[in-house]
């Protein structure tokens, strides 16, 4: 079949446990442009693609966003080698956000104890700006996927000093004194997605006056319709040791919003939800990150 070969990556990236929104998304594309680069117009069956992606890599907005974004491309007619063109400067655009978010948070964060429930590509860019004289860096151990464990790993190797503890004991470093640190797969107006435990361990912070922090991008804020529908990505893998057993469930949950304990960075500013302004900005910020025209 013609789309097998992108469908296959496209698979092979949604089997990870360990990689945040944003690095699928990236590595969407660039499925997506390796594919091009071998048929260079849209054939038949090329209307499945968006579809495919959403049941690919469910649960994740930039994903819907991405889809959203060839859904349109192949509606229009546009060539794949042009919307290719178009996507190409997404991750300088990304990283971009990302630059100015370690600016704006770096500052704030510096001679606090940091507790993390989070193992995203922005969250250990921010992390790996703290020298070994600022205090630890609690970081949960990321089950089951352990990617807390290789997100400390890093850390450690650049001179960070690292604690790594189990995801159900971060709760016992948080206390008025300390930041908990949260990457974000979705933003909605009332509440945002992230790994499943994040809502106890949010109101522990709450309940005992930590400072709550949540990283985004623009495209995390959820997708226009048609891809507006809320999944929840699940995971399935073998038992170390015994595939006759079987790891299973979602991996994400609804975090309510609750603006007095939550603040959503979004770029280098404070994102509120209920800004309506606001809310369509990112919106358009989105879509132009994705080379769509936006008036």
């Amino acid at each position: 079949m013609m789309l097998t070969p992108l469908i296959n990556d496209w698979r092979r990236i949604g089997s990870s446990m360990s990689k945040g929104a944003t690095t699928c998304l990236l590595e969407a594309v660039h499925a997506l442009r390796k594919f091009v680069g071998r048929e260079i117009i849209w054939q038949e069956g090329s209307e499945r693609l968006p579809g495919i992606l959403l049941e690919t890599i469910p649960g994740f907005s930039p994903i819907e966003w991405l889809a959203w974004r060839i859904d349109a491309s192949v509606w229009v007619n546009e060539s794949p080698f042009d919307l290719c063109v178009s996507l190409s400067e997404l991750s300088e655009i990304l990283h971009k956000y990302r630059n100015h978010q370690v600016r704006f948070i770096r500052d704030q964060i510096a001679n606090t104890p940091v507790v993390v429930y989070s193992a995203g590509s922005t969250v250990s860019q921010l992390l790996s700006t703290r020298s070994s004289a600022d205090p630890p860096v609690f970081i949960a151990e990321g089950r089951p996927g352990n990617e807390g464990v290789a997100l400390a790993q890093q850390l450690y190797k650049r001179g960070v000093t690292v604690r790594i503890l189990t995801d159900t004991g971060i709760s016992s470093k948080l206390d008025d004194e300390s930041v908990l640190l949260l990457g974000s797969d979705r933003i909605t107006r009332t509440s945002f997605y992230h790994k499943v435990g994040t809502i106890p361990v949010v109101e522990m912070a709450h309940q005992r006056g930590a400072t709550v922090i949540a990283l985004a991008d623009p495209l995390k804020r959820n997708p226009p319709d048609p891809w507006s529908k809320l999944q929840h990505r699940l995971f399935r893998r073998p038992f170390p040791g015994n595939p006759e057993l079987q790891l299973e469930g979602p991996l994400l949950e609804e975090v309510p919003w609750r603006e007095a304990v939550v603040n959503i960075f979004m770029g280098d500013k404070i994102f509120h939800p209920n800004d309506d302004a606001q809310w369509d900005d990112i919106g358009r910020t989105a879509m132009k990150m994705l080379g769509w025209p936006v008036a």
